[in-house]
């Protein structure tokens, strides 16, 4: 084997040790951020099920009188946005400050979803306050307080049907 067969040898083991070693950091980064997002998502999403069949019913029913609180809860369980509930990265927050110098000086790059999701909080801001933002609530404290005004309308209407 020649000089020059090992010296291409070396640069190809080196770029392979480099993709690897990103790749398996790009692995945990998503593990971590998967592990941490998949339960609130998912008790947002049961939520918004459960308020939605309890909706239904209580429309069947013309006499319930809790339509109107149902339909405020659905209203609050759609304003939600994934910001309201998942831990804030203070990861991503510090590796933006060191590496861009101030808080907004680096933006994800945009898409259809993230834009859509911009437009309707600068709408929401004009007309009525985000239902987290007005209670000071994040995460696990704003689900516990939707959940737990859904529960109460569960009771309510299970003792109507006693």
């Amino acid at each position: 084997m020649s000089c020059f067969d090992s010296e291409l040898i070396r640069k190809a083991g080196y770029r392979e040790g480099i993709t690897d070693g990103k790749l398996s950091t790009l692995q945990e980064g998503f593990d971590s951020s998967f592990t941490s997002s998949v339960k609130p998502s998912r008790t947002l999403g049961g939520l918004r099920g459960r308020a939605s069949a309890l909706l239904s019913l209580a429309s069947i029913r013309s006499t319930n009188t809790n339509l109107d609180a149902l339909r405020d809860l659905m209203k609050d369980l759609n304003r939600v946005k994934r910001n309201d509930i998942l831990p804030i990265d203070t990861e991503r927050e510090e590796h933006e400050r060191d590496e861009h110098g101030d808080d907004n000086a680096f933006e994800l790059e945009g898409n259809e979803k993230r834009d859509m999701e911009g437009l309707e909080s600068a709408l929401e801001s004009l007309g009525s306050v985000n239902e987290s933002a007005a209670l000071g609530k994040r995460e696990d404290d704003l689900l516990k307080e939707l959940e737990g005004r859904l529960e109460r309308l569960e009771r309510e209407m299970k003792g109507m049907t006693d």
